[in-house]
């Protein structure tokens, strides 16, 4: 009666150097091809990701929202501050986004800084999922009188000034709503495009007025 095969010495021996010499040639050829494949997936990702910092580079107000800078062809608002304001106007209650900041018109028409920029925003607030529009209006804060003036003013080619600019009323937000998130959509003159950002403004209370 024959000895099965792994009674017989040369089966262990055979077995001893497949795993010793040729079973690490296999395990070598196969990491290369991981590799090689891997190399070629990083190459695929690394061009789509330039792909999206080239399209990114292509908006400006990736960059120049960060520096609160609002630019097209026809002038710019540089933001220096941004809050939430709410009072109470003869016992109704009213809430308003503001925004102070430099108008500078840089097209061949004169242009009021409250026009400018109502034209390029289109903004809403997000209360329980729900988009609230929101329209421009021009409410004269106390204090801020000058600045709420300077909105109206028409400039000239090259002109700056500094001003308020009110986005309102915001009478149909909840008052549980006061200070959150504010998504604002800019309109790019350039590409046609719009820019969506979100801010947090703080809440700033009025005196009556």
């Amino acid at each position: 009666m024959k000895k099965p095969l792994y009674k017989r010495w040369y089966f262990w021996l055979g077995l001893i150097i497949f795993l010793v010499f040729v079973f690490p040639i296999f395990i070598g050829i196969a990491s290369e091809f991981m590799d090689g494949w891997n190399r070629a997936g990083s190459v695929i990702s690394d061009d789509s990701t330039k792909t999206e910092q080239v399209e990114q580079k292509a908006n400006p107000y990736e960059k120049n929202w960060k520096k609160k800078l609002i630019k097209t062809k026809n002038g710019s608002f540089k933001i220096d501050k941004t809050f939430m304001a709410t009072g109470n106007d003869e016992g109704k209650e009213w809430k308003e986004l503001v925004m102070i900041g430099t108008y500078t018109n840089t097209s061949h028409e004169a242009e009021m800084a409250c026009e400018y920029v109502s034209d390029r925003f289109d903004m809403t607030t997000t209360y329980k999922n729900t988009d609230v529009d929101i329209g421009i209006s021009a409410r004269a804060l106390p204090g801020y009188d000058e600045l709420y003036d300077n909105a109206s003013k028409k400039l000239l080619r090259g002109q700056s000034i500094k001003c308020l600019v009110g986005f309102g009323p915001l009478g149909n937000i909840s008052q549980k709503s006061m200070g959150s998130k504010i998504k604002i959509r800019i309109l790019d003159d350039r590409l046609d495009t719009r820019y969506n950002t979100v801010i947090k403004p703080k809440i700033v209370k009025f005196q009556n007025n």
